[in-house]
């Protein structure tokens, strides 16, 4: 809880500084502790699962979490993470540092194991960088394309639901991929294109 509550302010001191930086500190704060309380009392957590082949930075509505994430240069590991349920975007930057595969896998639960999101087509993915590209307020979100879904994988991952597949931009020669989920984009429907190698019928041994 007091992790929560201590994420919750930072997220709310940050995004407000960032729209009013001239208004005092002391009313930032006032006002964002307001905020966090009101969303304590009616919000719990969601459990965030994720890897990323290889180097992950994950952004929640614009508050940078990787320092949190002991396991955000292995994808060979899971992170699992706690989030707000009234979370607006999740944000995700992801560098293949050695060739070879790449990708992102995620799957969001509640507290009592139901999944809610996986990585898949509701993703926007991009191999452009766009400043601001991390943050709730960004306008460009609807114009990025839809995430590069890669259907299937042979390992398993604990934790990530096993519905998550493993996402990119639509450039798959690129080492650097941004990727972008907001919380209501679950109520939206949403293709993607699917990699298919040479002889397979649309499942991708991805690893």
């Amino acid at each position: 809880l007091l992790y929560t509550i201590k994420f919750e302010i930072l997220m709310r001191f940050t995004e407000v500084q960032m729209k009013f930086p001239v208004v005092s500190r002391q009313l930032v704060w006032t006002s964002t502790l307001f905020v966090v309380i009101l969303r304590l009392i009616y919000a719990e957590s969601l459990r965030l699962n994720i890897t990323c082949d290889d180097h992950l930075t994950l952004y929640i509505d614009g508050v940078k979490l990787s320092e949190d994430l002991p396991w955000s240069y292995s994808w060979k590991r899971v992170d699992t993470i706690n989030i707000p349920r009234l979370f607006r975007v999740i944000a995700i930057e992801c560098r293949n540092a050695h060739g070879g595969p790449r990708g992102v896998l995620a799957s969001l639960e509640k507290a009592d194991g139901t999944v809610v999101m996986t990585t898949d087509g509701h993703w926007r993915c991009t191999s452009s960088f766009e400043e601001g590209w991390q943050t709730t307020d960004f306008v460009g979100h609807d114009s990025w394309p839809k995430a590069y879904v890669i259907q299937s994988r042979l390992q398993d991952y604990a934790r990530i639901d096993w519905q998550a597949h493993w996402i990119w931009s639509g450039d798959t020669h690129s080492n650097v991929s941004y990727c972008r989920y907001r919380g209501e984009s679950s109520l939206m429907s949403a293709t993607a294109d699917t990699e298919v190698s040479p002889g397979t019928s649309g499942n991708v041994n991805y690893y």
